[in-house]
């Protein structure tokens, strides 16, 4: 490896995905051969941030894959599409599209990928709950354009306003919604659009 991360590798096939950080603070994605070959290495961001002495970094959102494209997210905002072989597909910062990322560890949520749709969980904030930008995004995952978009208040204060957890899936041959965790709350949320179905 280049370096430490906090992430999970994504593996598919022969194929093994992974984050770094480099000397310099470089945030690497990178595609490993399960014999130990590097296939590509991208740079997607620079500027790490360790936190907690060395428990965490900018690298600690694990990449996900269809086996097709693979998507990554670094904890300073950049989320990028590349296909399995390497080649860009669409990039972007969170940052810029859904604010400042405030959150006293890093974001580590890493993206969850079902169907065509890639979901965010951007639980974080500081203060007034009123003015904080938690939110729960769901794009288009072979564009990076956005399907929807909700705003996920609660009460919390202090470190219970963040979430370093990520969103996860539930379906039987019944129902199927999106749950997100954090901010004292588990929350349920409509596939299609978002709304909220309950909170526990």
């Amino acid at each position: 490896m280049p370096g430490p991360a906090g992430s999970t590798p994504a593996v598919w096939g022969d194929k093994i995905f992974l984050t770094s950080v480099a000397e310099g603070g470089e945030l690497l994605a990178l595609a490993v051969s399960t014999s130990g070959k590097e296939l590509w290495r991208h740079t997607i961001a620079t500027g790490n941030k360790d936190v907690r002495g060395d428990e965490g970094n900018s690298a600690s959102p694990s990449p996900v894959t269809d086996g097709k494209h693979v998507w990554i997210f670094m904890a300073n905002g950049p989320l990028a599409c590349f296909t399995v072989d390497g080649k860009e597909v669409w990039k972007f910062d969170i940052q810029d599209r859904y604010g400042k990322l405030k959150i006293a560890f890093g974001m580590t949520a890493s993206p969850l990928l079902d169907g065509d749709r890639l979901y965010l969980q951007l639980i974080h904030g500081e203060g007034d709950p009123k003015t904080r930008e938690a939110k729960i995004v769901c794009l288009d995952k072979g564009t990076g354009k956005e399907v929807w978009k909700v705003e996920r208040p609660s009460e919390a204060h202090s470190e219970n306003e963040h979430s370093y957890a990520s969103p996860t899936l539930y379906r039987d041959d019944k129902k199927s919604f999106l749950l997100t965790h954090g901010a004292d709350w588990i929350v349920a949320h409509d596939l299609k659009d978002g709304h909220e179905l309950w909170r526990s």
